[in-house]
């Protein structure tokens, strides 16, 4: 039971990385950008391009990380 209890939470992680994966991918996608020169320039605000991208790489590593614990049983 021991080893069952270990893997179950190794693919919860592998869950809660991919949500979040996702969910900073999503987000991503639509950060606020405005036009500086309409037609010609956009200008982007790199805090949350940053916080966005570390959210997706934070998922990615539970979700490696979770998944190595899963298979080392």
């Amino acid at each position: 039971m021991k080893t069952h209890g270990r893997s179950l939470r190794g693919w919860f992680l592998v869950g809660v990385g991919c949500l979040l994966g996702l969910l900073g991918l999503r987000m991503a996608k639509h950060f606020f950008e405005f036009p500086a020169i309409p037609g010609l320039l956009t200008v982007t605000f790199w805090p949350d391009t940053l916080a966005f991208a570390i959210l997706a790489a934070t998922g990615a590593a539970l979700a490696v990380w979770g998944l190595a614990r899963s298979r080392a049983e």
